[in-house]
């Protein structure tokens, strides 16, 4: 089984958990994990939401997967699939217009004939954008409906769990996914602002994007977190090469690499990483020897020099 598409840590614990008892309801928190991680449902994933729709705690419907919300404030702030509408008024009012779409309708009322409109005008436009053709069949297509969660789009679930890890508030997303209305609040309030503090990020680091001859990269200073940047940058803007993001805050170095289903074919990257880690270890030790030489040299211990 393959642990990059077909099973997720979190579907990993469900079938522990089942294992124990009959626990077919977690399905939902299962897919969560998954669909987090832009996995597939085939191998472990497929029988996970095979025992959801089973139990009767999960339902799939044909549309677009975006957030729930206004359908404008939805394009804006949209990270998956990333729309770059942030701070482009005057190309969303286009885009609603020609796909004759209400801004301000709510997503989850549009018809049929709205989210086919929706799903063609979406197409199009990741087209325009070079976006990675392989994600669209996670973006149109089925929906995933959690019946048994507070938040019952699986998008919106996603995303505010994802944001509430990202800083750390995990007993929030805990609680949240426990039932408990309050913690739910909170875990939205926590998604906005992530949101936007990412889609401000993503418009300042983009032009920073660097090449190389067979990789991009990019070296942020203080940045709010590499993956989320790397994700989406890989995904829906610099899609021809594997993307390694650096984000270097407090003297340390965070590093996100990324690459899609078509580079994968031809790039391992986790083996480029798993090298480059084994260089940087090797390196640091050799700074370390030295260090520790000139430190006995000035100790009087002295240090043998050819010649």
């Amino acid at each position: 089984m393959d642990g990059t598409f077909e099973l997720s840590a979190s579907g990993v614990c469900y079938f522990f958990a089942n294992e124990l008892g009959r626990n077919r309801e977690l399905a939902s928190v299962a897919l969560i994990g998954a669909l987090g991680d832009k996995q597939k449902m085939t191998g472990g994933n497929e029988e996970i939401l095979r025992n959801g729709l089973e139990a009767g705690v999960v339902e799939e419907k044909r549309g677009v997967n975006l957030p729930s919300g206004k359908l404008r404030d939805v394009l804006i702030y949209s990270l998956e699939p990333y729309l770059d509408f942030y701070g482009k008024e005057d190309e969303l009012e286009e885009f609603l217009e020609k796909a004759k779409l209400d801004g301000d309708k709510e997503f989850d009322e549009l018809s049929e004939e709205e989210v086919r409109r929706l799903a063609d005008a979406i197409v199009l436009r990741l087209l325009k954008k070079n976006a990675y053709t392989g994600i669209f069949n996670q973006i149109v297509g089925k929906r995933l409906i959690l019946k048994n969660l507070l938040i019952k789009n699986a998008v919106s679930a996603v995303d505010v769990v994802n944001s509430c890890g990202r800083i750390g508030a995990m007993s929030t997303a805990l609680a949240m996914l426990l039932g408990d209305v309050e913690a739910m609040n909170r875990a939205i309030r926590i998604n906005n602002e992530y949101v936007i503090q990412t889609l401000e990020e993503l418009k300042k680091w983009r032009d920073e994007v660097r090449e190389g001859f067979c990789i991009r990269y990019l070296v942020m200073e203080n940045g709010l977190s590499a993956s989320p940047i790397a994700t989406i940058f890989s995904r829906y803007v610099f899609t021809d090469k594997p993307l390694i993001v650096v984000n270097i805050k407090n003297e340390y170095a965070k590093v996100s690499a990324r690459t899609n289903e078509a580079l994968a074919e031809r790039v391992d990257l986790a083996e480029i990483m798993r090298l480059a880690a084994r260089e940087g270890r090797r390196e640091r030790r050799r700074s370390q020897s030295c260090s520790r030489c000139k430190h006995h040299a000035r100790q009087g211990g002295g240090v043998f020099e050819g010649g």
